[in-house]
């Protein structure tokens, strides 16, 4: 059997993760979670209570000789927690990341596979590339995440010149689909878009959103993004690499809003109220690595993405 670990399988990204592999019957999981787990069991899957902000033996014994390690823990919320409370979310996340990779050295992992992110661009009209990046003109609402997440990086990037661990290091845009946080109060725009546009009854009320709706975003379905760690995961040759997985492509959040609006066939009116602080930025990205070197393409655009997530949410399952 093949030890795969992932750290944050609770959460939108890891438990999507959780669910693809799980399909592979040579695969035996070893679940983290911190609070609270999802409802699915089966005897390849462990599900793990472990507080990642806490050093234990515990987790050296659950990192030791695995096949495959996915780190997709953090704190993470939407551009109103990063507007209001950024402290929240750095303060989280330097700890589980350090306890993380104090673990790696002596941990024998094959390979290491880091979610990444892709705030770390600046506003461009060009689609940035893996050497694009400029913390100097990083947004300062994304600022300190983006030190967050370089920090990783070139740490993974260190233990590799002296460790057999391959690491892979994930750039991926806006993720969205099944099991992301569909309330209001922690979700994204696009799961918030979502949750408030797809209930099948409603009334006619006015939808409120932050800012004026012209900032752009790379918007990827959460099973392209699945699709390629998948083949970069079989296909990795170089003990380091980074890798952007993104659409390609940005939209408009008001474009986003009313193609929503408009296939979940919702009866709401939408406003923009721009005395809100928003983020406004511009982020596009380039997949040409992606494409070329490991022969990926997507399969679902921008319009079936968002079917399928209307669908899923207004016909979900409890695995909560």
């Amino acid at each position: 059997m093949k030890k795969i670990v992932i750290f944050g399988a609770s959460g939108f990204i890891g438990f999507n993760l959780l669910l693809r592999l799980n399909k592979n019957k040579n695969n035996h999981i070893h679940a983290i979670y911190k609070t609270k787990k999802r409802n699915f069991d089966n005897k390849r899957i462990t599900w793990i209570k472990l507080d990642l902000t806490k050093n234990s033996n515990k987790l050296k014994k659950i990192m030791f000789n695995a096949d495959e390690c996915y780190h997709c823990a953090s704190f993470s919320e939407g551009s109103k927690t990063i507007l209001n409370n950024p402290l929240k979310l750095l303060t989280q996340n330097y700890i589980i990341n350090n306890v993380i990779l104090n673990n790696l050295q002596e941990s024998n992992i094959k390979k290491f596979i880091f979610f990444s992110c892709t705030i770390m661009y600046p506003n461009s009209k060009i689609p940035c590339t893996e050497n694009m990046f400029n913390l100097k003109k990083c947004h300062k609402s994304y600022l300190q995440g983006a030190k967050v997440k370089i920090q990783v990086e070139e740490l993974c990037n260190y233990l590799s010149n002296f460790l057999k661990t391959k690491f892979i290091i994930l750039r991926h845009s806006n993720i969205y689909g099944p099991f992301d946080k569909y309330d209001n109060d922690r979700s994204h725009i696009f799961a918030h878009l979502i949750s408030n546009l797809s209930k099948k009854i409603t009334s006619k009320k006015m939808l409120i959103l932050r800012g004026n709706g012209r900032e752009k975003r790379d918007f990827l379905f959460i099973d392209d993004l699945l699709n390629a760690v998948e083949i970069i995961t079989k296909k990795i040759k170089n003990n380091f690499e980074i890798i952007n997985i993104c659409y390609g492509k940005s939209f408009s959040i008001k474009y986003v809003s009313h193609l929503i609006k408009d296939l979940a066939k919702s009866n709401k009116d939408i406003y923009f109220k721009q005395k809100n602080n928003s983020i406004q930025i511009d982020i596009l990205v380039s997949n040409k690595k992606l494409k070329k070197n490991f022969k990926w393409n997507i399969e679902n655009n921008l319009k079936l993405g968002i079917l399928k997530s209307i669908n899923w949410y207004r016909n979900k399952k409890n695995f909560n």
